[in-house]
C-alpha cells in the first residue's frame, strides 16, 4: 500500500472511531480541545513556513524583512475587515478557502494542469459538503460571526436548500476527472473518508479534513520541494517562530475584537485567526504550485 493510499485510510479509521464514540464527545469541551489541537499541531504549522517558500521561489532576490512586513500588513488589513465588515470578511474567506482547498487537492491526485474554474468548483463543493450537513449549526455560527448580517444569512440559507448529496456528487466527479488513473484508489478512499466525515459533527468533520488531510498534504508538498525532503521534526522546528507569532495575533483578536463572535464564544476567534493567516498563505502556496507545474 502506498503512502497516498494509507493516508486517507488512516483518516477513515479516525472518523469511524469518532462516529462510534460520538455520544461521549460531541458538543463537549473535549471536542473544542481536539479541534484547537488539530489547528495548532498541523493547521498553523503548515502555513508557518511561507517565508521559506518565498525564499525558495525568489532565491537571492528574497528579502526577509520586506516579506514579513508585507505578510503582516496583508494579514492585519484583512483582520481590520473582520472587525469592521465581518460579513464581507466571511464571504471572502469562503471564496479563497474553496480555491485553496481545491488547488491543494488537485496537486495531491495529479500533476496535470487543470482549469482554474474546475479547481474552484471542486473546492467550493468540498467546502459546502463539509459545512452544510448541519444547516442549523452553520446558520447559528454564520449569524454569530457576521453579526446577523442579512445578506450572508440569506446566502447560507439559500445554499442549505440545495440537496446536500449534490455537493458530494459534484466533488466526486471533479476529483475523479482531476485524478491520474494510477491514483484512483487513493481518490476513492479519500471520497469515502470525506463522505463519512460530515456525520461526526460540523466542527470535527471540518477539522479532521483541514488538520488531518489538507495540512499534512501541504506539509508533504513543502517537504518534497522547498525543504528537499528534510525531516519532519526539523520542519516543525522551522515553524515554531511563526506559531508563536500566531499566538500573539490570537491574543490581539481576543483582546481588541468587539464583535459578538468574540464576546460570546472563544472558538470564532480561532476561526478568524485561521482566515487571517490563510489569505497570505494561499497566495504563497499558489506560487509554489505554479512553480511545480512548470
Amino acid at each position: 500500500m502506498t503512502r497516498q493510499q494509507l493516508h486517507p485510510l488512516c483518516l477513515l479509521f479516525v472518523i469511524l472511531v469518532l462516529l462510534l464514540t460520538r455520544h461521549y464527545w460531541v458538543n463537549t469541551m473535549p471536542e473544542y480541545l481536539l479541534a484547537a489541537a488539530g489547528v495548532f499541531l498541523t493547521g498553523i504549522p503548515h502555513g508557518a513556513m511561507d517565508h521559506h517558500t518565498a525564499s525558495f521561489l525568489n532565491g537571492t532576490r528574497f528579502k526577509l524583512l520586506r516579506y514579513l512586513l508585507l505578510y503582516l500588513v496583508s494579514a492585519l488589513l484583512y483582520l481590520a475587515v473582520w472587525f469592521v465588515y465581518p460579513a464581507v470578511a466571511f464571504l471572502l474567506f469562503l471564496g479563497f478557502t474553496a480555491w485553496h482547498f481545491g488547488e491543494t487537492d488537485s496537486m495531491c491526485f495529479g500533476q496535470k494542469k487543470i482549469p482554474a474554474i474546475l479547481i474552484f468548483i471542486y473546492g467550493w463543493s468540498l467546502l459546502m459538503w463539509l459545512l452544510l450537513k448541519d444547516a442549523a449549526t452553520i446558520l447559528y455560527w454564520t449569524d454569530l460571526i457576521t453579526g446577523h448580517h442579512h445578506f450572508s444569512q440569506q446566502l447560507i440559507q439559500a445554499l442549505t436548500t440545495i440537496p446536500h448529496l449534490l455537493w458530494f456528487v459534484l466533488l466526486s466527479v471533479l476529483l475523479l476527472y482531476m485524478t491520474e488513473r494510477k491514483k484512483w484508489l487513493s481518490a476513492l478512499l479519500f471520497l469515502v473518508f470525506i463522505f463519512c466525515a460530515v456525520y461526526t459533527s460540523l466542527l470535527m468533520g471540518f477539522v479532521v479534513y483541514f488538520a488531518g488531510w489538507h495540512s499534512l498534504q501541504a506539509l508533504h508538498h513543502l517537504r518534497t520541494s522547498v525543504f528537499q525532503r528534510t525531516g519532519i521534526k526539523q520542519i516543525f522546528l522551522h515553524a515554531l517562530p511563526a506559531i508563536a507569532g500566531s499566538l500573539v495575533l490570537l491574543f490581539i483578536i481576543l483582546r481588541f475584537g468587539t464583535g459578538g463572535w468574540i464576546e460570546n464564544n472563544g472558538l470564532p476567534s480561532l476561526f478568524v485567526l485561521l482566515s487571517v493567516l490563510t489569505l497570505p498563505h494561499m497566495v504563497q502556496m499558489h506560487k509554489l504550485y505554479q512553480f511545480r507545474l512548470k
